[in-house]
């Protein structure tokens, strides 16, 4: 089964960005952990998608714990964005049980995608859990991140268990923007999304949150 499992969004200042988010949304996020070797670190928010499924937005910035990891090594890139890039949605991860089975190179009428093999990674929760999971992500990200990465917790809890109690933001809506929008179709059609796509110079993913506070949009 395919289904949205979480948004990235990149900001470059974490702990700032976390105060900025509560003051707009009214819903503060929960400290993840770090991503030892990659250094990142994480602050995640439940989604509710009007669906069972469990997803969550991933608040994800450069771990000061960490200043010996290059910017081309952290998780997504994002020490390699500069010291004060704009917050941006640089991915998204969809959920992939049958990981392993998917071919590394998949044709789609005239299209090719490359997926790449899954590696394994781990973090540590707050209060003690690993995590563990294997993903399947490019470096460089693939159609500028619009080219969802697969992952499968295996055995492990999904982390919106650790935010079960938690306020959550419902997902309104999620759109694709990008050059040449026929690419992206065929790409999201042969995965099972249901996403819609407008043609636009700029790739970019755009999401629109229902808040405490009102709408609020991310891209």
């Amino acid at each position: 089964m395919r289904h949205l499992d979480h948004l990235v969004y990149a900001v470059p200042h974490l702990e700032e960005y976390v105060e900025f988010f509560e003051q707009h949304t009214g819903v503060r996020a929960v400290y993840g952990g770090q991503h030892p070797r990659a250094g990142t670190e994480n602050y995640l928010v439940r989604l509710e998608d009007g669906t069972d499924n469990p997803c969550y937005l991933e608040l994800i910035g450069l771990d000061p714990k960490q200043p010996d990891v290059a910017g081309e090594d952290t998780m997504f890139r994002i020490g390699a964005l500069g010291d004060d890039f704009p917050p941006r949605l640089v991915t998204w991860a969809i959920h992939l049980p049958e990981i392993d089975l998917l071919p590394e190179e998949v044709s789609v009428g005239e299209y090719k995608f490359n997926f790449p093999r899954p590696t394994a990674a781990s973090r540590t929760t707050p209060d003690g859990r690993l995590l563990r999971w294997r993903f399947a992500v490019g470096n460089p990200l693939p159609l500028a991140g619009l080219q969802p990465f697969l992952i499968d917790w295996g055995e492990t809890a999904h982390p919106c268990e650790n935010l079960l109690g938690q306020p959550a933001l419902a997902l309104k809506s999620i759109k694709a923007e990008y050059e040449h929008p026929e690419v992206l179709a065929a790409l999201y059609g042969f995965l099972g999304l249901d996403v819609p796509i407008t043609a636009s110079p700029s790739p970019a993913l755009c999401v629109e949150l229902t808040t405490p506070k009102g709408s609020f949009q991310l891209r």
